[in-house]
């Protein structure tokens, strides 16, 4: 008995989660500082349960690496407009973070610079893909 091998054989994907987006609403400017509200969605509609995602905050627009000089002031969760999330790690002080939304999927974050300026805000999809707005500053 002889076998003969399948040259043109492809391995197995795994299906991919896919659809997953973030919908952004910025706050104006108060006392040097904006809220960022971030909304998980998958396919179009929200995300109505707790996800950890990785946000940083960049000075790049494409969201290429974490800002070299963090903003000026505090960089924390806000409970406004109902949501709040957790910070479930801090990597670097005032950038890089782990969070944990709310059962809604939705996770408020406040930033605060003294200095005419812009950053962004990245949230990593659950494929990787990046997730940026831009928070400026006057």
């Amino acid at each position: 008995m002889s076998y003969q091998s399948e040259q043109n054989v492809q391995p197995l994907a795994l299906p991919r989660a896919g659809g997953e987006t973030v919908e952004f609403t910025l706050t104006d400017e108060n006392s040097n500082a904006r809220t960022v509200v971030a909304q998980l969605k998958r396919f179009g509609r929200d995300v109505a349960e707790r996800r950890l995602v990785r946000v940083y905050v960049s000075s790049d627009a494409d969201g290429d690496g974490v800002a070299a000089t963090p903003p000026s002031g505090a960089v924390a969760l806000t409970t406004g407009g109902g949501a709040a999330g957790t910070i479930i790690a801090t990597h670097t002080a005032k950038v890089l973070f782990d969070i944990l939304t709310d059962d809604e999927g939705k996770f408020n974050l406040s930033i605060t610079e003294s200095g005419t300026k812009s950053y962004y805000l990245v949230v990593v999809g659950v494929n990787g893909e990046l997730n940026v707005t831009e928070v400026e500053f006057a």
